[in-house]
């Protein structure tokens, strides 16, 4: 066989297997996505090497304190690049490893010692897309209390830290109070001390729609903050793995040739049943397994559920196409320059178990006219028209054939377009 066919076949070989992989990819992988950019604050712009540099891990900011804080209100970045008091797990403040990965941010959730308090920072980002009126998200966050002056009594009430969701960036906090706001949602904890726990605050929102930001700190008092013995100074937590996500409906539309199965894992339907604690799935007839095979026309209801708020529902259609035992694979580019690469064009022909006859490929230029035509299924098209190579052009191609199936023939046809590159 000339080496130009040869390549062309083994090109068709290899674009029919990405062809299959593609196409059973886009049958499970869901379009759900976290809406917070750089969550765990690994993407810098530069490693900090100073406090209050929270601005280099975009798009995550602070608002501006004014003239009395020059830059102290920002929230702090924390990165494993620093070696020293910006660190980690060994910081300035404290020694903590990350949640996940190398970073995080860090703020100071109340003062009730020193001429400024009440003293505040808060960090904030925008989502990737803006919510929508009436969808269903969750919100999750991890967060840990770092013992900034060792030897206190530090005690904090985490039912005052929370997040605000707004249309406007919240980008002004006069003196570095506390911000005006009403949290959206809220940790629901118990009391807790400096340790290396890292603890979640999650929970359900339903948008009002249009919000296009989100920001995180303490919109509560020093009263109901503490609840230690003594007025503190200097209560600062660690943020890390930020999430908001939305529920998702979807239909999973999927086709099988007789005599095959498809095995399929629920956790490859969406990223975050893998990198998200707290999922629970149930299928419509009952069985609980991550797993499913199908090997048969089928109709099933997948519930995936979290936090007894959140529910992604998916509603599997498996189909069977005795059909689909013929396949016709084709590339959309050929070369035929004469370098032995794809000089040669024809679509693949796959039967498994049906009989084919009268196959023919017929090839047309731009204006209808017929350039080239074949009864052989494994003849190529060398780019020529009337002996000759023209300069890059589309064609349309057309498959023909017949399929018999015992007495029974169908008449089948396919057509697609197919760029000579010289």
């Amino acid at each position: 066989m000339p080496e130009s066919v040869n390549s062309a076949a083994t090109y068709l070989r290899l674009m029919k297997s990405c062809l299959l992989v593609f196409l059973m990819f886009s049958v499970i992988h869901a379009s759900g996505q976290n809406l917070v950019p750089n969550p765990s604050f690994e993407r810098l712009s530069a490693c900090p090497d100073n406090y209050f540099q929270i601005y280099k891990a975009p798009p995550w900011f602070s608002p501006d304190c004014g003239t009395q804080f020059p830059d102290h209100g920002y929230a702090v970045l924390f990165h494993g690049c620093n070696y020293s008091f910006a660190g980690v797990p060994t910081n300035n403040m404290c020694s903590q490893p990350a949640h996940s990965g190398t970073g995080y941010a860090g703020i100071e959730v109340f003062s009730t010692l020193g001429r400024h308090a009440p003293y505040r920072q808060y960090v904030g980002t925008p989502f990737t897309v803006p919510l929508e009126a009436g969808k269903k998200y969750y919100f999750s966050m991890y967060f840990n209390l770092c013992n900034r002056a060792p030897g206190l009594d530090l005690c904090f009430r985490p039912d005052s830290l929370g997040v605000i969701f707004t249309e406007t960036k919240v980008d002004k906090n006069p003196s570095c109070g506390i911000v005006d706001y009403k949290p959206d949602l809220h940790a629901k904890l118990p009391d807790i001390i400096p340790g290396p726990s890292w603890y979640k605050i999650d929970g359900c929102y339903i948008a009002k729609g249009g919000e296009q930001f989100l920001m995180i700190g303490n919109y509560a008092s020093e009263k109901f903050s503490n609840c230690g013995k003594v007025d503190t100074f200097a209560h600062f937590i660690y943020i890390d793995d930020v999430s908001m996500i939305q529920e998702i409906k979807k239909p999973v539309d999927t086709t099988l040739c007789p005599n095959t199965s498809w095995e399929m894992n629920v956790k490859d339907l969406r990223e975050e049943y893998k990198t998200m604690e707290g999922w629970s799935f149930r299928w419509s007839d009952g069985e609980p397994s991550h797993t499913r095979k199908f090997d048969r026309a089928t109709k099933l209801t997948l519930t995936a559920s979290l936090e007894n708020c959140f529910n992604d529902i998916y509603e599997f259609n498996v189909r069977v196409n005795a059909d689909c035992n013929c396949q016709v694979f084709a590339p959309n580019i050929f070369t035929p320059n004469g370098d032995g690469l794809n000089d040669g064009f024809r679509p693949l022909l796959e039967c498994k178990t049906i009989q084919v006859s009268n196959y023919s490929l017929t090839i047309f230029n731009r204006w209808g006219e017929k350039v080239f035509y074949s009864t052989n299924k494994t003849k190529f098209w060398d780019g020529k028209v009337k002996g000759n190579l023209h300069s890059s052009e589309s064609y349309l191609w057309m498959v023909r054939y017949d399929m018999n199936r015992g007495t029974a023939v169908e008449h089948k046809s396919f057509s697609g377009n197919v760029t000579a590159v010289r």
